[in-house]
């Protein structure tokens, strides 16, 4: 008799649980809600995993004909996702839900019992983990022997790289190894690519219905690489953006597009967050003074195969017949200085007027020449006092107002967050922002200086503090950036409140 019952229980047991690819197209047509479900149902494209971007779903669906508890495994402290009934998408969401038996025509074994499981919002794992596993347990809330486990595959959000003016992906990504860093640490790392317009500015509102040229490039990466997750049956909707210099305003103007929010990402944006790295945010001063000198004569060294500021760099005021005598404007051979990405990174250009807050998980990266970049900072100094014509032109004063990465103030770089001095004894990076001394904005503002001053893309700790933040929760970046009525020149005040140790030589 026992052994009778033992295998009824066992034919009970059958619940056939699955994960299902989920249109996002369900979640805004409540009225097919059920026809949507049925269909998948019937296409049956199991599902290969999830995203931990805090938005993308998948169907979790069981064949049987009683009401089941959906939960999700694991200790209350970490954040495994949640689940979604298929009545109410809208939330509420919670570790565990009961669903109801749904008939479905085609079915010719009766009902199914569904819910919606919603990614969590991020994860840590250790290098070169490509996923975690997540359980989730179905079980008749009546007869609790029926029970059936199904794990789930979740994976990092896939990160974009977005380089900056006169810049493309292999010089600043691939020849610093930063991408390599973050793809040996298990990311999924793609670069944008827009050589083409990196002359070219930043306005989000400069051409209609695509922003601009640059803009238009990091859309259609975002929709490669996330049609590409899809493809496998991997859910995404979003990817984190790892942007230096004008690349974070890039990124920024991207936020503001139509289109930006819309049903394949819920609603809620192309981008979970949004890291810079010696971005402009409120201007580059010296763009600004240099657009004010469009007119000016001065001597320079012709540099073949160089961009603009190379050719820039070497200016002196020798006479031998291997330096010219020519207008600013002429050297840019592709885009005149009075156009462009010089006129657009001055902090009174119509391109930063046109650029809105941007409403994103964000974290600002910001380095200062301090204590060390001493000799860089002096033939830079003496370069713009050449160009400007001013022989007591001093950089920091009248070029930045404040600390600077020879490129950027650390003021513009933080985007009104509040950013912290980062030392490397310290274990972790400081919530919102951080400063990194002896840190230049890119490679060719280094001169004579010793090994502790290196460039914004070839800091070891920067790149580590980045891997932790992706990992980290959201209590480590901020909702908004680029708010000017946030800067309250916290940037300076961090910098200037450190303790009273001597700098730390360490950083690198």
């Amino acid at each position: 008799m026992e052994s009778k019952n033992h295998k009824n229980q066992s034919r009970e047991n059958k619940l056939s649980v699955r994960s299902l690819w989920l249109d996002p197209s369900v979640i805004y047509n409540k009225k097919n809600t059920m026809q949507n479900i049925s269909q998948m149902l019937k296409d049956s494209k199991h599902s290969n995993g999830i995203v931990a971007d805090g938005v993308s779903r998948i169907l979790i669906v069981a064949n049987y004909d009683s009401r089941l508890k959906f939960s999700v495994t694991g200790p209350s402290n970490i954040d495994y996702g949640s689940l979604i009934s298929i009545n109410d998408t809208n939330d509420p969401k919670s570790n565990s839900i009961v669903a109801d038996p749904i008939t479905l025509k085609y079915q010719s074994n009766g009902s199914v019992v569904a819910a919606i499981y919603k990614g969590p919002k991020y994860i840590d794992m250790k290098k070169n983990t490509k996923h975690l596993a997540v359980t989730i347990s179905v079980s008749d809330i009546k007869k609790e022997y029926i029970r059936e486990n199904i794990m789930i595959k979740v994976y990092r959000v896939p990160i974009i790289l977005v380089h900056g003016v006169w810049s493309n992906p292999h010089s600043s990504w691939e020849i610093t190894g930063f991408k390599q860093f973050l793809q040996r640490h298990g990311f999924c790392v793609s670069m944008v690519n827009y050589e083409k317009y990196n002359d070219k500015t930043f306005d989000p509102n400069d051409e209609p219905k695509i922003g601009n040229q640059a803009i238009a490039e990091l859309k259609s990466s975002i929709h490669e690489v996330l049609e590409e997750h899809n493809k496998k049956y991997i859910s995404a909707s979003q990817v984190d953006i790892i942007a230096h210099s004008m690349g974070g305003l890039i990124a920024r103007g991207l936020c503001q597009q139509n289109g930006y929010k819309a049903k394949e990402n819920y609603m809620k944006g192309q981008i979970r967050r949004l890291i810079t790295i010696g971005t402009p945010h409120f201007g580059a001063g010296l763009s600004g003074r240099l657009f004010r000198q469009k007119d000016n004569w001065y001597s320079y060294k012709q540099q073949d195969n160089k961009d603009p500021f190379t050719a820039l760099w070497n200016s002196n005021y020798a006479k031998d017949s291997d330096y010219k005598t020519l207008q600013l404007k002429d050297i840019y051979s592709f885009t005149p200085i009075d156009k462009g990405a010089i006129e657009s990174l001055a902090p009174d250009s119509a391109a930063y007027s046109n650029l809105l807050p941007t409403n994103v998980k964000s974290y600002a990266i910001a380095g200062t020449w301090k204590p060390e970049a001493t000799v860089s900072q002096k033939v830079l100094e003496e370069y713009y006092r050449n160009i400007l014509g001013i022989p007591f032109f001093s950089l920091d004063k009248e070029g930045f107002n404040g600390d600077n990465d020879l490129q950027v103030s650390v003021s513009s770089q933080l985007g009104g967050l509040d950013g912290k001095c980062r030392r490397s004894v310290d274990k972790n990076p400081p919530k919102y922002g951080a400063i990194y001394e002896n840190t230049l904005h890119a490679s060719w503002f280094k001169k004579d200086d010793n090994d502790n001053v290196i460039a914004e893309l070839q800091s070891c700790l920067i790149r580590e503090d980045i891997v932790d933040l992706l990992g980290s929760s959201d209590d480590n970046f901020v909702d908004i950036i680029g708010d000017v009525s946030d800067t309250l020149g916290l940037a300076n005040k961090s910098i200037n409140e450190k303790t009273d140790s001597k700098p730390d030589s360490n950083i690198r």
